[in-house]
């Protein structure tokens, strides 16, 4: 039975893989914040399920004229989605996030057009710098940012939830240099930036392994400051996962690499999760 477009759709919006790791560190923000209620939940979590497919369908909107002659973005293409339904899909989940983030308080709402605007600046950046892969991991760690106001209404006075952030930006910009190792020749042949393109697959591959082997020490740190032994063991285990699925990454194979590139995001903050979860009764 074939499943219908509309659900195709969002579920090619809400790509599971990438949901489960990034709502994680959204909810590790909630968690290291007092003051958490089941409204402010709600919100938090359909400010996120709005946030993501709003950045997706921007950067569709936005790179759609590299996207046509890609084959290897035949995914969303491949759904017939024309670019006013883009625009027009972009819009309504950037109104859902806004409002959610009215909800909450109104630094939550003042900060929401500034991370609507990173979600633009993020396909833009693609002709402008290679580094732009450490970008996708800032946006990423921003979410721990968010679940943070959006549970207090105000930033972070302390360290950890920070480094929570600079570990996102290490592994997010891991894992795209490793997503764009599939299209070197295209992006090289379009004059797109990315690490593969300006250092080869194989020294591409060694950035990566240095980014991720840093965020483990980073939230290693992290679980030393809150002084929480499941954090720190949570962190142990994140970094073996970091380092060793990176070393093992099979980047001969396109779709295989970027798996498992996804799996180590998904692994990693879903254990880090689990582990702030545990330091709350242990």
């Amino acid at each position: 039975m074939e499943i219908p477009k509309p659900l195709r759709i969002f579920q090619e919006l809400l790509a599971f893989e990438h949901t489960i790791s990034d709502i994680s560190i959204v909810y590790i923000g909630m968690l290291l914040a007092p003051g958490i209620t089941l409204y402010k939940f709600f919100f938090i979590t359909l400010a996120f399920l709005s946030a993501r497919p709003a950045a997706l369908m921007i950067n569709r909107y936005v790179g759609r004229k590299f996207d046509v002659s890609n084959k290897k973005k035949a995914y969303m293409l491949s759904l017939n989605i024309s670019r006013p339904s883009i625009l027009l899909m972009a819009a309504a989940f950037a109104v859902i996030f806004i409002g959610s983030a009215y909800m909450l308080n109104t630094l939550s709402f003042a900060l929401s057009f500034v991370v609507l605007a990173l979600f633009v600046l993020d396909p833009v950046s693609k002709g402008l710098t290679p580094h732009r892969h450490f970008g996708i991991g800032l946006i990423e760690g921003l979410g721990c940012l968010g679940g943070y106001i959006g549970t207090t209404g105000s930033f972070p006075t302390s360290l950890p939830a920070y480094l929570i952030v600079l570990a996102a930006i290490f592994i997010g910009g891991g894992a795209d240099i490793i997503y764009t190792i599939r299209h070197e020749k295209f992006d090289a042949n379009h004059d797109l930036k990315t690490y593969p393109v300006k250092y080869g697959v194989r020294k591409s591959l060694e950035y990566s392994l240095y980014s991720n082997a840093a965020a483990g020490a980073i939230l290693m740190l992290f679980g030393l400051y809150i002084s929480s032994v499941a954090v720190v063991v949570g962190a142990i285990i994140s970094t073996i996962v970091l380092v060793s699925y990176t070393k093992n990454i099979n980047y001969k194979d396109d779709r295989e690499s970027y798996v498992q590139a996804t799996s180590i995001k998904s692994n990693v903050w879903t254990i880090m999760l689990l582990a702030v979860i545990l330091s709350k009764f242990i």
